[in-house]
């Protein structure tokens, strides 16, 4: 076609290019990775907005923690070495059951059913109702510990001499002799390794000295290659009611416990 100049004489042959530029359309990219300055996209992102929690993230947290606590209780302990000696020192509350304490003003405080929950030597006497232990033993197996051991301390409402007139005052501290047999529980399996205790001892600082037998439980932990930590409680029954406070009465037996001792176990050798 023929093109003008710009007095608008024609000026032979030129190739068309198009309208003039002021006529054109805006030029359109097909596809663009930016956003329009204005385009929804970018005033959302402009725009500071808060997310909801997660709550599966919350949920997953608390399951972790679970399971952590699990492995924690659940992890292996090393076993006790065969053939070796042990020692053990312990210190915890004392308590007794038997006849003494009936001219307390609380009543009868120390029957049978007071085993260990009796509140009232906390508050109906100025007696510290403590006791100390200590034992030497062997592990002849993994399950299996024997040992001797001592357990004394003061125990309050033994001395019913103060509130009977034909009893004698033997005062609140008592020593016990014991000869234990020790049953561990799954050794190895937990961390947290329960055991049986069971045995005869011998209560002195009574009326008589009193014959009974042993029982009790516990558990321990493992610090370290010797060491454990354990928390128990152990309680003497003696059959002959009037050894321990000296009196015959209705409770049939009289029983002096450590419930509940703690302490630490060391084992011997390598």
């Amino acid at each position: 076609m023929k093109c003008r100049d710009a007095l608008g004489a024609a000026s032979g042959w030129c190739l068309f290019l198009g309208p003039p530029v002021s006529q054109r359309a805006p030029l359109r990219m097909p596809f663009s990775p930016f956003p329009r300055p204005h385009s929804p996209e970018t005033l959302r992102g402009s725009r500071p907005h808060r997310h909801a929690p997660d709550r599966s993230a919350v949920q997953h947290g608390w399951i972790l923690a679970l399971v952590l606590a699990g492995l924690l209780i659940a992890t292996p302990a090393a076993a006790q070495q065969s053939g070796a000696f042990y020692l053990k020192a312990g210190v915890g509350l004392s308590d007794y059951a038997g006849d003494g304490g009936s001219g307390a003003s609380s009543g009868n405080v120390t029957g049978l059913g007071d085993v260990i929950v009796d509140g009232a030597k906390f508050t109906d006497t100025d007696v510290v109702p403590y006791a100390l232990s200590a034992e030497i033993g062997y592990i002849v197996s993994p399950r299996f510990r024997v040992g001797g051991a001592y357990q004394g301390g003061q125990y309050a409402f033994a001395d019913d001499g103060k509130y009977d007139a034909d009893a004698p005052n033997l005062g609140t501290v008592r020593h016990i002799v014991q000869l234990l047999g020790r049953y561990t529980i799954a050794p190895g399996r937990w961390a947290l390794t329960p055991y049986l205790d069971g045995g005869v001892g011998t209560v002195f600082g009574g009326q008589t000295a009193g014959l009974g037998f042993v029982v009790g439980a516990g558990a321990e932990v493992p610090l370290g290659t010797h060491t454990l930590f354990f928390v128990e409680m152990r309680s003497t029954i003696v059959p002959d009611d009037a050894a321990v406070d000296g009196i015959s009465g209705s409770t049939p037996v009289d029983i002096l416990s450590q419930a509940p001792s703690v302490g630490l176990q060391y084992t011997l050798g390598n």
